[in-house]
């Protein structure tokens, strides 16, 4: 499987704040890689992202 690793800034394992940022980001990449696109797709569809203690979502597709 293919791994994507975004860095997303201020994130904790407990903390929501995540995701409004996260959205925001996800709007920032669709306007620039249609590929990237097709990954937040993906990450929109089925969520399959872990947020870690180091502040970092990666993702396997499945």
């Amino acid at each position: 499987s293919d791994k994507a690793t975004f860095v997303v800034q201020n994130v904790n394992d407990n903390d929501e704040s995540h995701v409004p940022r996260w959205a925001d980001t996800l709007g920032v990449i669709k306007q620039f890689c249609a590929a990237a696109t097709h990954l937040a797709v993906h990450l929109e569809n089925e969520m399959d992202g872990v947020f870690t203690s180091q502040n970092r979502l990666q993702y396997n597709e499945l």
